[in-house]
């Protein structure tokens, strides 16, 4: 099998890590990644909190927007968006955890990131993977990016992208997602077919 990554790239609650479970339903050669794992350890490591508890508050819908004492009144994502955009960036680089993410991608695996959304980021990936083995798939839902640092990416950056909507029910999402991503080749043994 060919080393390939699919970026999962929406706004806040349009079904990215939904559908990146899918995928590792789908295929047992999955290496599910995220470019934000690191973050999640330096946010932790500044406040004192378990890697662990702030994972939790950033799953929960509700609590990852709300202040709280465990990180000095910023809410959950308000923290993680200032340690990467205030701290991290400005003295590392803007491919600060393209650089690190890049470490993440596993060999001979289809790698799924959930969390895609600077272009800088995804930059590295590239001297990882060739660049026709790496999928964007673009999605699309009531919602914006508001309150979030990251972006649609540009497709025209990319060999191959899908644009998505998820705006008729989670089941028609994820099996249009996924059988979009599959006539690509994306979830088969063999050449990438674009």
């Amino acid at each position: 099998m060919t080393t390939k990554i699919i970026l999962l790239n929406g706004p806040p609650g349009c079904g990215k890590d939904t559908l990146a479970e899918r995928l590792e339903h789908e295929c047992e050669d999955v290496n599910r990644c995220s470019f934000k794992d690191p973050l999640y350890n330096l946010v932790a490591a500044q406040f004192g909190m378990k890697v662990g508890e702030l994972i939790g508050l950033m799953n929960d819908r509700s609590a990852k927007e709300e202040p709280t004492i465990f990180l000095d009144g910023a809410s959950p994502r308000g923290a993680m968006i200032y340690m990467s955009e205030a701290i991290i960036k400005p003295v590392f680089g803007k491919d600060a955890f393209g650089k690190l993410a890049a470490k993440l991608v596993v060999d001979d695996c289809i790698n799924v990131f959930s969390d895609s959304g600077f272009q800088e980021e995804v930059e590295p990936l590239f001297d990882v993977v060739p660049w026709a083995e790496v999928l964007l798939v673009r999605i699309h839902k009531r919602g914006t990016f508001e309150g979030d640092s990251r972006a649609h990416l540009d497709p025209n950056n990319f060999h191959m992208t899908i644009n998505i909507d998820n705006n008729k029910g989670e089941e028609a999402f994820l099996d249009s997602a996924v059988g979009s991503i599959k006539k690509l080749g994306f979830l088969n043994t063999g050449d990438v077919n674009a």
